[in-house]
């Protein structure tokens, strides 16, 4: 009647789609809630009921599509070390940490993931805005400035995902230094909040 949607039972990935991905408490050693909560993510313009929309007291009836969550975003190792490899995605795991890392999230529908590598980096202000060092603004004020330094997308499925990484595909290494991944996830034209990982890249190392 008040057009929200409300889930309890386990939560161990996120599946009750309050984007917390844990408790808030526990049922057979995992994490549950045992009262209901509110799903994050879906706007409360029409209340429905028995899958049948009801007409809104001012307006035409609508049918609102969910909107995609990403929940329980974690990371194997916040500091690793990329690995020549062809492909971008390896259904494998990591071995031999800290070579490549393990991200995991949890979605509330398939749908399709983008990663974007972001790196914070040095600059010079030009008109209110920072921009990269050149001859002519070498003498203006530093600056920082936050660059994309590769992307990737793939499919991704309701509940939990797992994506074993090593690095960009051939020729677009992460060079050493400190980054933050930014993850969203579309699908039938709506895009999630923007969730985030930061990292860093120690090296590089060949492939055995």
């Amino acid at each position: 009647s008040t057009g929200t949607v409300k889930c309890w039972g386990d939560n161990e990935f996120g599946q009750l789609g309050d984007e917390a991905g844990s408790g808030p408490e526990r049922c057979r050693a995992y994490s549950c809630s045992r009262s209901p909560v509110e799903v994050e993510g879906l706007p409360h313009e029409v209340p429905f009921t028995h899958g049948v929309p009801v007409a809104a007291a001012s307006g035409p009836v609508s049918t609102v599509l969910p909107v995609p969550v990403i929940s329980a975003l974690k990371q194997s190792h916040p500091s690793w070390r990329e690995v020549s490899r062809s492909a971008q995605i390896s259904k494998k795991h990591p071995v031999g940490s800290p070579v490549g890392t393990t991200f995991s999230f949890s979605l509330n529908e398939a749908a399709r993931v983008s990663f974007t590598f972001t790196r914070t980096i040095g600059g010079r202000a030009v008109a209110g805005k920072c921009r990269a060092q050149s001859k002519q603004n070498r003498t203006h004020q530093a600056c920082r400035r936050t660059v994309e330094a590769g992307a990737l997308t793939f499919s991704g499925h309701a509940f939990a995902n797992t994506v074993a990484f090593y690095g960009l595909a051939a020729g677009k290494k992460l060079a050493p230094g400190s980054y933050t991944l930014l993850v969203s996830a579309t699908a039938a034209g709506k895009t999630s909040r923007t969730q985030t990982l930061r990292f860093t890249i120690l090296g590089h190392q060949s492939a055995r």
